[in-house]
């Protein structure tokens, strides 16, 4: 084990240069030992945070993510992940075995979380496993071609949200509702169709600023394109990003990633600002609970 320099926390290396571990220890026998803001300077330097060998259950990882200075968002897909909570900020991950290509979390929207906390309840026995990369490590990975395009280019995510998910999204039955509550989440440009369906788009760069000035690319490109129906990923001026050009994200990200094998009880705490995630293919029972978050790593 090695000592963290700025604070008291034991920790370990988890993907050697990116991210760390803390066990449960005599030191730290349960999470209530935590100091919130030492976690949250942690995760700010490493990226993830694993914590592993604690005793717990489903409350106790909503009690210990409420304890850091954070407000939790509702996802607006909820059909696609099981509720869990009576507030709906905590529910499972996304429905399915398959695999979900690296991403940053929510990077479709103006707002999106600051921090990203997964907590296993039932580990898979095989595959399955979390992927991880760092923005940074995935820009210098692409092409020259395709840095230098997504430099000089943004990108623009038009979303659809039909009938049945505008109304479960936000417990309404109203469409003037559910359109006030996109523009809280900071969404202006929007229509409503006669179909009563919202269309709202949303254009950024898939190349940002990180919060400690060096350059990544995070972003949803990739995992979007796999929900084809709903969403369109296009440039700004509405060309088409290739197909050539999102295999390249494919498997420059895929074939860097690190891969977090689960165990029971894990939790891990994920900088959405700079670490991109996805997930391997499974065939066989697994859990893992999600909570979304703003303010805890700062903004």
């Amino acid at each position: 084990m090695i000592q963290q320099a700025a604070g008291k926390l034991p920790i370990e290396a988890l993907f050697g240069g990116l991210g760390c571990t803390i066990r449960q220890s005599d030191a730290l026998p349960d999470l209530s030992h935590f100091d919130p803001i030492e976690v949250s300077l942690l995760l700010k330097r490493c990226g993830v945070v694993a914590l592993r060998g604690f005793d717990l259950d489903l409350e106790r990882f909503k009690i210990f993510t409420e304890r850091f200075p954070s407000r939790f968002l509702t996802h607006l897909a909820p059909s696609l992940r099981p509720t869990l909570s009576k507030d709906r900020t905590v529910a499972g991950v996304l429905k399915g075995n398959g695999w979900i290509y690296l991403h940053g979390e929510m990077y479709y929207m103006p707002r999106r979380p600051d921090e990203l906390w997964l907590y296993c309840t039932v580990p898979p026995s095989e595959g399955g496993e979390t992927t991880f990369l760092d923005a940074p490590s995935f820009l210098e990975a692409l092409s020259p071609g395709a840095q230098a395009l997504f430099e000089k280019r943004r990108v623009r995510y038009r979303y659809i949200m039909k009938k049945e998910q505008w109304q479960e999204a936000f417990a309404t039955t109203d469409i003037e509702v559910a359109v006030e509550a996109l523009k809280q989440r900071a969404i202006v440009d929007l229509d409503v169709r006669s179909d009563h369906t919202i269309e709202y788009r949303f254009v950024t760069s898939a190349i940002k600023t990180l919060p400690n000035g060096s350059r990544g690319f995070i972003n949803s490109i990739a995992n979007l394109r796999q929900y084809g129906s709903q969403s369109v990923i296009e440039f700004e001026d509405g060309a088409v990003i290739s197909d050539d050009l999102v295999q390249e994200i494919i498997e420059t990200g895929e074939g860097r990633a690190y891969l977090h094998k689960w165990q029971q009880n894990d939790i891990l705490l994920l900088d959405n600002r700079w670490i991109l995630h996805g997930r391997r293919a499974f065939d066989c029972p697994r859990a893992v609970a999600t909570r979304f978050s703003i303010g805890s790593t700062g903004n």
